[in-house]
């Protein structure tokens, strides 16, 4: 069996066949300076075992025999040879995977312990599959209050994310009880070095674990398993077939709420965050699709099915203003010549910091879809500044000021058109948007072009 990579961009592409030799985290000068991190995870294979499928990499020699090898275009590290200490081996770096280790193995790890897996931040990567019954993303504040015990996997903000936080205090408050056992698995810790972050506040651990989760996950699977096959009562001595159902029946009760907010906003106007979501869905569902950003509002997660890792970019982290278009094209460049639909669920209020963007797709001939979710506003701040008016006693009428675009809207559409893309509407009337989507998912598939499609949204979900 063939495990397969590459680099960020999507230029150098690469198999290793069979098994790795061995698995490990490098902490070596030359390997710190070359990643610019703590340390670097790699994985080593025959020489003979690697090949890579699509472009050539660049090498540079960081010592007397060591051979970096890495993407001339992105920069991504992929190889690492040494002919004279490790003659006929090949080191990759791990984390230029297509497909982690550790989503089945997390996978795996819930079914052993018909536990509930739950994604904190739906902006970040791709961890669990939200169409598997033990997925219960949505439900985080019943989860994590009746809980026990808490595997935290890569958390970077880990008091935040078991904490209620007040809009307009400020202040947080712990969702999951006190008694409650926290493990957390993570190779974070390595960045904190010092008391204070960027990200609320360090808080206490009480197994915390120093690892890769791709490769910690099967290995605490495979001795879960072991110690439940040793086991002399049978399988549901714990209740665990019993909790499993349960958590499918709550699944399913999350699932169909999703689907029933979006019937009952079905004909709204302004247009809801929920129906567009969903008929993005309808139009795409038959696709290779690759969301290469964007959420709306959580609704992509809760009505599409996402099920592998290669389906969603993920998140930017920082949330700067205008990252989304351009990590959109870095995807859909990426994908350009194998045939998958890319999709951006592209906000306006961030287009407009970079709308220059569009002409680059154009210009490059990228074929990308973005769906414009135009609530013209900003609406984090427009939500904020209502939330504080009313705590304080202000005219919540003034919270527009400064943040709307509507007087003039600005025309996306047209605004695409005069790069070169191919625009539709503005889209006010709900019942337009599949005949508008068909279209320019026609460009993008067999034109091989950039399209967009602007439709006006509700502000809030």
């Amino acid at each position: 069996m063939a495990t397969t990579g590459g680099c960020h961009c999507g230029a150098i592409r690469y198999e290793a066949e069979g098994q790795a030799l061995t698995h490990a985290l490098c902490h070596c000068t030359d390997c710190r300076r070359h990643a610019g991190a703590p340390m670097v995870g790699r994985t080593m294979y025959r020489l003979d075992a690697v090949k890579v499928t699509k472009g050539t990499t660049k090498v540079y020699a960081s010592s007397e025999h060591g051979r970096r090898h890495f993407c001339p275009d992105c920069g991504t590290g992929l190889f690492y040879t040494n002919a004279e200490i490790l003659p006929g081996i090949i080191d990759i770096q791990s984390a230029t995977y297509d497909d982690p280790d550790a989503v089945p193995a997390l996978v795996d790890l819930a079914e052993i312990l018909a536990a509930p897996v739950i994604e904190l931040d739906t902006q970040g990567r791709f961890n669990f599959p939200n169409t598997h019954p033990l997925d219960l993303t949505g439900a985080e504040s019943d989860v994590l209050a009746s809980a026990d015990v808490i595997l935290a996997l890569d958390v970077v903000d880990l008091y935040g994310a078991l904490s209620r936080v007040d809009r307009v205090t400020r202040r947080a408050e712990p969702i999951a009880p006190a008694s409650a056992k926290v493990i957390h698995i993570t190779l974070a810790d390595l960045a904190v070095r010092s008391w204070v972050a960027d990200y609320q506040r360090i808080t206490p651990v009480d197994v915390p674990i120093l690892a890769d989760t791709s490769l910690a996950l099967p290995a605490l699977a495979e001795r879960l398993r072991r110690m439940l096959r040793d086991r002399a009562s049978g399988r549901d001595a714990d209740g665990r077939d019993a909790r499993a159902e349960h958590l499918r029946a709550k699944h399913d009760a999350l699932r169909r709420a999703a689907r029933a907010s979006a019937e009952h906003s079905w004909g709204d106007v302004p247009i809801a965050p929920a129906r567009l979501a969903a008929e993005v869905w309808d139009a795409i569902k038959n696709e290779d699709w690759v969301l290469t950003y964007g959420v709306l509002d959580g609704w992509a997660r809760r009505l599409w099915d996402w099920t592998r890792p290669d389906q969603y970019l993920g998140y930017s982290g920082g949330a700067g203003l205008g990252y989304g278009p351009g990590a959109a094209l870095g995807a859909a460049l990426a994908h350009r010549d194998d045939g998958r639909l890319c999709v951006a669920l592209q906000p306006d209020g961030d287009l407009l910091y970079t709308p220059s963007a569009l002409w680059t797709a154009a210009h490059h001939k990228i074929p990308i879809l973005f769906v414009v979710c135009n609530n013209r506003t900003y609406g984090n701040d427009e939500t904020h500044q209502e939330v504080i008016a009313r705590a304080r006693g202000r005219p919540v009428e003034n919270r527009v000021i400064g943040i709307r675009l509507e007087d003039p809207p600005v025309d996306l559409a047209e605004m695409a058109n005069a790069f070169g893309v191919h625009g539709e509407g503005p889209i006010e009337d709900p019942s337009t948007i599949g005949p508008a989507l068909a279209r320019a998912i026609r460009i993008v598939k067999e034109e091989r072009l950039p399209a967009l499609v602007d439709v006006v949204i509700r502000a809030g979900a």
